[in-house]
This record gives structure tokens, C-alpha cells and sequence, in this order.
């Protein structure tokens, strides 16, 4: 789960990369990401926004690319930014639900 708390100049479009430590911006800006996000103004409030549990497996870093803001600025401010998640061993693969469940 990720979760942003923006107050003003939040974030539009964002691509998460995955163990990519050396990845620049030429790079994400043309490359797949493992995870693309669109979010609306109303998410940056604090609530989670939910990831793609199987394609963030086996991280051991994490690159957030801020493609483009909510509205038209070339400056993005986020206040806070959380990441949640366990560990493999902590982690019963038969409790596993889709987010709608």
C-alpha cells in the first residue's frame, strides 16, 4: 500500500520502478514501469492507495518517478509519503485477496 498526503502541487501520473537504483530520469521517463498510478486530487488526502501485490515481490528498492502533477507546475510537493508492506516470511500466501474483496 502506498499512501500520500499532498497539500498543495500533488502528484498526476506516477511510475513505480522496482530494484532499479541507478535508473535516471531519461530512463523512467521512456521505460515500463512496474506499476503506473493516475490519481485524483481526492487521493492525496492520506488514504491507501492500493499496489499490485505480485509484481512488488523480492524489493529491495523502490523508485517512484513523479511524471506529472495536478495541475499544470513544473514543482511537486508531497508532505508525506508512506509505504506498507511485509516481509515474505510474514506472509500467508492463502490470505491473499483481490482489493475488492
Amino acid at each position: 500500500m502506498l499512501v500520500l498526503i499532498c497539500v498543495a502541487s500533488g502528484p498526476r501520473k506516477i511510475k513505480l520502478f522496482v530494484n532499479e537504483p541507478s535508473l535516471g530520469f531519461d530512463r523512467a521517463e521512456a521505460e515500463p514501469a512496474v506499476q503506473d498510478l493516475v490519481l485524483e486530487k481526492e487521493e492525496l488526502d492520506g488514504r491507501q492507495i492500493p499496489l499490485k501485490l505480485v509484481r512488488f515481490q523480492n524489493v529491495s528498492s523502490l523508485q517512484i518517478f513523479v511524471e506529472s502533477n495536478q495541475e499544470e507546475s513544473d514543482v511537486t510537493f508531497i508532505n508525506k509519503l508512506s509505504v506498507f508492506g511485509t516481509t515474505v516470511a510474514g506472509m500467508n500466501v492463502g490470505e491473499i485477496k483481490k482489493p475488492e474483496e
